[in-house]
């Protein structure tokens, strides 16, 4: 069941596609421009273009997963080249390699549709411009680390907390050794670059020339917000940063490999520390990861929000300074042995994703996910019932987890049958999305709703979100404004407002 974030990026590719392909492109640069005004565009702006291949699988959106794999495979490609460039050893990078893809967060984001893996990505970029930039010219530096940010906060705002160190650690290397040329590529690699870098950082700053106040707020919504208080707790800052530490091991690898790598990494880095006297590529790339991780966890236990799946982003940097660790083991039989022991914890974290063993310790997001196919007949039915070709939208006074405003406006857009029904989730209409019936009923009739729809079914988890249908519905039915709609579907009801 697509719903809530699934629901609503999968609802924005359909109607990117739509815009571009029946409107023309003045109204798609529009509709990118306002469609989305929270959160990065750029996960649907990428699925849009897979829409026409939506008919090759048995359930159309399908087809979006294909974004994330892609996203996480190009990441495996830039730490590849970042660890052959820092240590030249091809064991060491197929190590680390490995680690990543056993991690549970890696695993369980590529069969989920979040836009995580797009930030990852963006992270890891921005490594790679500070590693290889060394050889580049300033011009291309700065084209890069451009590109890298602008990737990033068009995938999500919050990806500059997680570039900043390399990227400012890649301008002042330029400054440090002389501006010099500013190009050393080939001309053809020049112009691919200017046109790209040049292309991405205007079409951010385009973005969020129009949005910024929008995405402000939500950013803040998003984090302090008393409705975060249902994703997370309140708890002192002390309380949170010890959550934060232990939530990011936990989806890095069992809780053994934590303290061998853990002790054996403070260990090496103490003794650098102490007795280095020049401090290399590497070392440098690993002091940035170091800095990058702790900042971001700093930040994250400012957060009332606890949902783990935004340490995805710092995976890039924990390879690195991983890499920097196991460079360091003697011997290449301790490097195999922790390939060996890396390798059983992937089998094992496929073997939860396949179903075969239950989930164990390792936290959530690398679960099976399975099509609820009674769910997703229902709302075909429904909507069946209540949308017409024409575009209207309706307000949800329900909300259970498979019976949201996010998933019928999905559904909606996805469907063969020419429905075209936006659904506004009524909690969504009241100051902070908390759930007040009264603020609720009034903003449905000052904006002029003309349409309400109530669905009777609710499970015991669903009665958090839940809470304002019944005082809701009991407002609409006693209101002579608005007249109930007889429709073929048990347990839904549709009021109209009366004309």
């Amino acid at each position: 069941m697509w719903y809530a974030d699934w629901g609503h990026y999968g609802w924005l590719s359909s109607v990117y596609y739509r815009a571009l392909t029946e409107r023309g492109i003045s109204e798609w640069i529009q509709t990118i421009l306002y469609a989305e005004r929270g959160r990065g565009p750029l996960l649907p702006f990428l699925t849009q273009f897979l829409m026409p291949l939506r008919g090759w699988f048995a359930y159309p959106q399908t087809v979006f997963l294909l974004v994330n794999p892609l996203a996480e495979f190009a990441t495996l490609i830039l730490l590849a080249s970042v660890i052959q460039r820092l240590w030249g050893r091809r064991l060491l990078t197929v190590v680390i390699l490995i680690f990543v893809c056993s991690t549970p967060l890696f695993l369980g984001m590529s069969y989920r549709f979040f836009t995580e893996p797009l930030q990852g990505l963006a992270v890891a970029g921005m490594i790679y411009v500070f590693v290889a930039g060394e050889s580049w010219g300033w011009a291309e530096v700065i084209l890069g680390t451009g590109a890298c940010f602008s990737i990033g906060l068009l995938a999500k705002p919050s990806t500059p907390l997680f570039q900043a160190p390399f990227a400012v650690a890649a301008i002042l290397h330029c400054a440090r050794r002389g501006w010099g040329p500013s190009f050393r590529a080939s001309l053809p690699m020049r112009l691919v670059a200017c046109f790209f870098g040049v292309a991405v950082t205007l079409a951010a700053l385009g973005w969020y020339a129009v949005n910024l106040k929008e995405v402000g707020l939500y950013v803040r919504w998003a984090s302090v917000s008393p409705m975060m208080l249902h994703y997370g707790s309140s708890l002192p800052f002390l309380g949170k940063l010890r959550y934060w530490i232990v939530s990011y091991l936990d989806v890095l690898s069992p809780r053994w490999l934590q303290y061998a790598l853990g002790s054996t990494g403070g260990c090496i880095f103490v003794y650098a520390l102490a007795f280095r006297r020049r401090w290399e590529r590497a070392d440098l790339a690993a002091l940035l990861s170091l800095v990058t991780i702790a900042s971001a966890i700093v930040v994250f236990a400012f957060s009332i929000n606890e949902d783990i799946r935004y340490t995805f982003a710092l995976l890039p940097p924990t390879a690195i300074g991983l890499a920097w660790v196991v460079a360091r083991l003697p011997g290449q039989v301790m490097v195999l042995a922790l390939g060996t022991a890396l390798l059983l914890q992937f089998g094992a974290l496929f073997g939860q994703v396949s179903d075969a063993r239950r989930p164990g310790s390792l936290r959530q997001y690398h679960w099976s996910v399975k099509a609820d196919a009674s769910a997703i007949d229902r709302i075909n039915r429904v909507l069946s019932a209540v949308c017409s070709e024409r575009e209207e939208v309706y307000v949800l006074g329900s909300e259970t987890s498979d019976f949201e405003a996010n998933a019928l406006s999905f559904y909606s857009a996805m469907s063969e049958s020419g429905h075209r029904c936006k659904f506004v989730q009524a909690r969504w209409l009241t100051p902070g999305g908390e759930p007040h019936p009264e603020a609720a009923y009034r903003a449905i009739k000052s904006r002029r709703y003309r349409k309400v729809i109530i669905d009777a079914l609710e499970h015991p988890p669903d009665r958090l979100f839940n809470s304002i249908r019944d005082p809701l519905q009991r407002l609409i039915e006693n209101d002579a404004a608005f007249r109930k709609v007889r429709i073929p579907i048990d347990s839904v009801s549709l009021y109209e407002l009366v004309p």
